[in-house]
């Protein structure tokens, strides 16, 4: 995979002296694949597929070396985690991109489908917008806000599982920030089975989790599995979602 970090310039329109606004980009040239199966769609359909694929693929290599950069990769983080963060639609974090060769139909190598014999394959040209993407990573608690000298507060380790959903998370990092009075709500991990927050607050573990059923809305369940002076495991249930629920919204 090629990549190049560049700064793009976008000139407004208008009076000549207007300021460009800037925007970051990371170029990339990377490979879509996708499977091919006994009924295979038009080579057009297929090309615009392994496009999609080529744009995951970048935009997910993109938010990897943010973090990595950031020394904020957590443990096992992969596209699954990134789909909870990121939303299904990686097209939203590119500022343009174009096939650079179409290779077409080859015997399955890289295809994620073991049933699959042959995958469609093609080259492309991806400009990812790191300020997009960064921002994102921010919001979900990922990457940390610059911030001045405060002054020091406890940290309690919680422990969300089983992680319904990437909505619970949110919910309980919000509450924490918010109702718990926290400074700040760093997950040390996120995957499909469970959360990690180490959260920086002035309150204990019995005292947050007390903040944490007073922001609870109607009809939530919040069940403490453990508690020691350093931390919480929580179980937490949302009104509105159950099993199913759960499932589908971890699905990419």
């Amino acid at each position: 995979m090629r990549r190049t970090r560049i700064v793009a310039s976008v000139l407004a329109l208008g009076l000549a002296l207007a300021a460009p606004a800037r925007a970051e980009l990371e170029r990339l040239e990377v490979e879509g694949v996708v499977a091919v199966g006994d009924r295979a769609p038009s080579a057009s359909s297929l090309r615009r597929r392994a496009l999609d694929a080529a744009i995951v693929r970048a935009v997910d290599s993109a938010a990897l070396g943010v973090l990595y950069e950031a020394e904020r990769l957590p443990p096992d983080f992969g596209s699954q985690a990134l789909t909870q963060v990121l939303g299904p639609a990686r097209i939203d974090y590119t500022a343009r991109f174009r096939v650079l060769e179409d290779r077409g139909r080859r015997p399955a190598q890289l295809s994620d489908d073991p049933a699959a014999s042959e995958e469609y394959v093609v080259l492309a040209e991806v400009y990812v917008d790191l300020d997009r993407v960064r921002g994102q990573l921010r919001s979900a608690g990922l990457l940390l806000e610059e911030r001045g000298p405060a002054a020091p507060v406890g940290r309690v380790r919680v422990v969300l599982e089983p992680l319904g959903s990437y909505r619970t998370y949110a919910w309980l990092r919000t509450a924490a920030l918010e109702e718990g009075r926290a400074r700040s709500a760093v997950p040390e991990e996120l995957s499909r089975e469970r959360a990690v927050l180490a959260v920086e607050t002035p309150l204990d573990p019995l005292e947050l989790l007390q903040a944490l059923r007073r922001a609870a809305p109607p009809g939530s369940r919040i069940d403490a599995l453990a508690m020691d002076r350093d931390g919480l495991v929580l179980r937490l249930e949302l009104p509105g979602e159950g099993s199913e629920a759960a499932a589908s919204d971890l699905t990419p």
